[in-house]
């Protein structure tokens, strides 16, 4: 609202942008999930709550952060930037710690009994995977921000040690790994000599306090994983996750993400073009499984689900609009680590977003207006 009033009262400037038509692209998108949220009261015959506040009505708040984040390169340029960043990664530090802190209290039965769950750590965002990626984002704008001998590269290493076993995001394992295969060639000054010696630190005194407070390296539901990956090892057939000792709910098993991908692909299959619209797919499924044991998930797919919802259509859209935004980073990467930063991060979202749903997780779309927003010191394209 104040950021508002300063243009309303012209005493600050419209966001500006280095990638042309990125209004045209907005509008495009927001013209897109208007049609997808009214396709799919026509296709369900009702609108769910889903449907209108998680994904209706987020979009917009989507867009707000996008353009607040233009703005403030607009209006800051490098200057803004750099703070906002420095800002940006204190506050992910402090929230980190502090989470790890409750939790291995809560280990020792100090903070116990606590009114919500201190594992797996979700960092505030209540999303385990969206924490894994905060993770992985806050590393690699580190790396590129900060200077090379500045004292927060090992601080965020050995965080990174801790939130990586305490987190249990197996995809974030994975996309940290790729980071720091890409970033060994980039940075390798930064890698070898300021991260990894405070990973090797950050090991160490994560096995430590896991030896103080008793508990396993690998937590229930990790253990719980590890012994349906074994059952279903010895079985000749399918697993059946529903009955498997009892020690495995449907909605953590592979089996039941195959099912939902399943159920995604006949849904969007009855509606190729334009999908099925905006929730509906927790509406149909409810349906179909309704008065059965079966547990309805949601899409673990960005790509998958935006076939599902909005169709070939929004695909491609959204598509478009997210290569336009890898090729302008790619442009105004010369001399600007941030962008080269951003430019990262965009394609390890990518990668992330083929085993979850991260399409509206809000400091992706701040730091993508960030990066895209024009100042006098960067390339237009």
């Amino acid at each position: 609202i104040a950021v508002l009033a300063t243009l309303l009262q012209q005493k600050s400037r419209w966001p500006e942008w280095c990638l042309s038509a990125v209004w045209l692209w907005l509008a495009a998108l927001s013209i897109l999930m208007t049609a997808a949220f009214f396709h799919g009261y026509f296709v369900t015959g009702e609108w769910s709550r889903w449907a209108l506040a998680n994904k209706f009505t987020g979009w917009f708040i989507l867009m707000a952060y996008f353009c607040l984040g233009g703005w403030l390169a607009t209006n800051g340029g490098a200057a803004a930037r750099e703070r906002f960043l420095q800002g940006f990664i204190a506050a992910f530090c402090v929230i980190a710690a502090g989470s790890l802190a409750v939790l291995y209290l809560n280990d020792l039965g100090i903070l116990a009994p606590l009114p919500f769950k201190a594992y797996p750590l979700a960092g505030l965002m209540g999303n385990r995977n969206a924490f894994a990626f905060l993770t992985v984002t806050v590393f690699c704008a580190a790396i590129f921000s900060a200077p090379p001998q500045s004292r927060i590269l090992p601080l965020i290493a050995v965080l990174l040690a801790f939130l990586m076993v305490e987190i249990g995001s197996r995809t974030g394992l994975v996309v940290i790994c790729a980071a720091f295969f890409v970033l060994g060639f980039l940075k390798p000054q930064q890698i070898f000599r300021r991260i990894l010696p405070g990973i090797v630190a950050g090991a160490l005194l994560v096995g430590a306090v896991h030896g103080i407070t008793g508990k396993p390296l690998l937590r229930e539901h990790q253990l719980r994983r590890a012994e349906v990956v074994a059952q279903a090892l010895q079985q000749k057939g399918p697993l059946n996750v529903t009955t498997a000792k009892g020690v495995i709910r449907a909605r953590s098993s592979e089996a039941v993400r195959l099912r939902v991908a399943g159920d995604a692909f006949a849904l969007w299959r009855e509606h190729p073009v334009f999908g099925a619209g905006l929730g509906s797919f927790l509406t149909v499924t409810y349906k179909k499984y309704e008065g059965t044991d079966t547990i309805v998930d949601l899409i673990d797919c960005t790509p998958l689900w935006l076939l599902t919802e909005t169709g070939v259509a929004g695909a491609l859209l959204f598509g478009g609009f997210y290569a336009a935004a890898l090729w302008a980073l790619w442009w105004r990467r010369k001399d600007n680590p941030w962008a080269q930063a951003m430019l990262l991060i965009l394609l390890l979202f990518g990668v992330m977003s083929l085993a979850h749903e991260i399409l509206f997780t809000r400091y992706i779309w701040l730091l993508l207006g960030l990066s895209l927003g024009s100042d006098s010191s960067l390339p237009r394209r």
